[in-house]
């Protein structure tokens, strides 16, 4: 149940001329059972050794990575339907494990639904990039780290983010839940079309809360739970207040806001209660301090570490920062394992090189 041993198995399958024929019959069995009794860390460390150990023999390492590749993204149920009625339905001309569903009868396969769909990246360098994704290193590091194409490392960073957006959508917020909106300028960024991005000068052209700003309402709950959309363009209103947080809020709970008029009229549109908290003055029991210091946490995340983002891109990076704000009382091991968990989980729809770059300028709600 260690590296030594699965190093003894690997020697056992050699045959003359120093050439490896894999019996698969009987070597992914063993590895098999060897597998299922390690721990996380230890499954990690010897899927290491077995990427390094074939590392010189092409046939031989492309079999151990699909096998690698169905228990990291083993299914328990459909992408789909949800349904937890699947069989194994043969294999793909790439040897890749193949799943039917009884219910919907659709096809899929382990990697269905997640980042690594229709990638023809290694596991071994998709665990390398999560490693510098956790680390939050540039995309040219990440390149640089991965040995890969920087477009590729920009894509790779994009459907991980997809998958937490897809993952932070499920949240729910309940209890007392404190309410307020932050605004970032419009941004063009990496746009190479003069006629979308026309050149101007550093700044907004027009003072105070101006079309040239994206409104993004946001909520939070006791237990770090955010719920934050890229609404609208300009000042905030109800119509933004309910589309961005239409079913989202469980029933009976307390909004606590300053004294924008728009979340008095949403909460009496959506029945519930609401209390004000006007500027300078404050109620026993209720106040927006956790969403201030939320907002000044992405303020820093989003100009600070990548000095602006371009706004088609801004609720990928929401997702990342809510993610950092639900696990930051949690250890460094704790946090890796979340991410590597949504990561592995198929918890987005099929995510393509297409919906990425085609996503709209300015994704608003209304």
């Amino acid at each position: 149940k260690s590296p030594t041993k699965v190093a003894h198995i690997l020697s056992c399958q050699r045959r003359g001329g120093g050439k490896m024929e894999l019996k698969l019959s009987a070597f992914l069995t063993q590895l098999y059972w060897l597998l299922g009794d390690l721990s996380e860390q230890d499954k990690q460390e010897v899927k290491d050794f077995l990427l390094d150990f074939v590392s010189n023999e092409p046939q031989a390492r492309s079999r151990i990575d699909h096998f690698l590749d169905d228990e990291y993204g083993k299914t328990s149920c459909c992408p789909h339907c949800k349904s937890n009625q699947i069989v194994r339905y043969g294999k793909t001309r790439l040897e890749r494990q193949r799943y039917c569903c009884k219910t919907c009868s659709r096809h899929f396969l382990s990697t269905t639904g997640t980042a690594r769909y229709r990638s023809q990246t290694d596991l071994k360098t998709w665990l390398t990039f999560l490693r510098c994704f956790f680390r939050r290193d540039s995309i040219r590091k990440c390149a640089e780290i991965c040995h890969i194409q920087l477009w590729r490392a920009f894509y790779m960073r994009h459907k991980v983010l997809a998958c937490l957006e897809a993952a932070d959508d499920k949240h729910h917020l309940s209890d007392v839940i404190q309410a307020d909106e932050i605004y970032f300028p419009i941004s063009f960024k990496g746009c190479r079309d003069p006629e979308v991005k026309p050149p101007r000068r550093k700044g907004l052209k027009k003072r105070g809360l101006s079309g040239e700003q994206v409104c993004i309402p946001c909520a939070l709950d006791p237990y770090r739970h955010v719920v934050a959309r890229v609404a609208k363009l300009g000042k905030n209103s109800t119509a933004a207040l309910l589309g961005a947080f239409a079913g989202k809020i469980a029933d009976g709970s307390t909004i606590v806001s300053d004294a924008d008029p728009s979340y008095k009229r949403f909460c009496e549109r959506s029945g519930f209660r609401h209390v004000e908290l006007p500027r300078g003055k404050s109620q026993r029991g209720y106040d927006i301090q956790a969403i201030n210091s939320y907002h000044a946490g992405l303020r820093q995340f989003i100009n600070g570490r990548f000095h602006g983002v371009a706004t088609k891109y801004l609720s990928h990076y929401i997702a990342w920062y809510n993610l950092i704000w639900l696990n930051m009382r949690k250890s460094v091991e704790e946090q890796r394992i979340c991410l590597e968990e949504i990561f592995r989980n198929q918890t987005a729809s099929e995510i393509s090189y297409e919906k990425i770059y085609g996503r709209k300028r300015i994704p608003t709600l209304c």
